[in-house]
């Protein structure tokens, strides 16, 4: 794995595609994701993939263009239980704190499941929208996932 981001999924041909970084920040908005991921872009922390998502324990911030160097605001939010729930513990409601290491554990989980086709796509979803109108989907379909570990 490349530079030590948190989940990197790659296509079946091996070309990286998703670079994923999980931080425990509460309260986050679009612009100040945008203001963190261009920062990380700056000091080259991430490499550049064709998609990045900025997990938090609230939303999933997603770029359709993962090395433009602009303060960008993602093309794509969505809220993290809506993503995640039945990973984070299937609970009715969303718990208070989210580690950054089970809402890493639970992406990497829920990323294996989307990659691997173990997750059909229902065309009622909001996720699954954003899966496939973003291009991710034929991105990582039957691509590998790679976990950093301890971090």
């Amino acid at each position: 794995m490349n530079q030590g981001v948190d989940i990197a999924v790659y296509s079946p041909d091996g070309r990286l595609q998703l670079v994923v970084e999980a931080k425990s920040q509460q309260q986050t908005s679009p612009e100040w994701a945008a203001r963190f991921r261009r920062n990380l872009l700056a000091h080259q922390a991430i490499p550049p993939a064709n998609y990045f998502l900025l997990a938090m324990p609230d939303h999933l911030y997603l770029w359709k263009n993962g090395v433009n160097q602009s303060e960008a605001r993602p093309d794509y939010e969505i809220p993290t239980w809506e993503v995640l729930g039945d990973y984070l513990g299937g609970r009715s409601e969303q718990p208070r704190r989210v580690w950054e290491e089970s809402l890493q554990l639970a992406l990497a989980s829920w990323l294996n499941d989307v990659a691997s086709s173990k997750r059909e796509l229902r065309p009622d979803s909001g996720v699954d929208r954003l899966l496939v109108d973003s291009g991710l989907y034929e991105g990582i379909k039957s691509g590998e996932v790679h976990v950093e570990s301890g971090r």
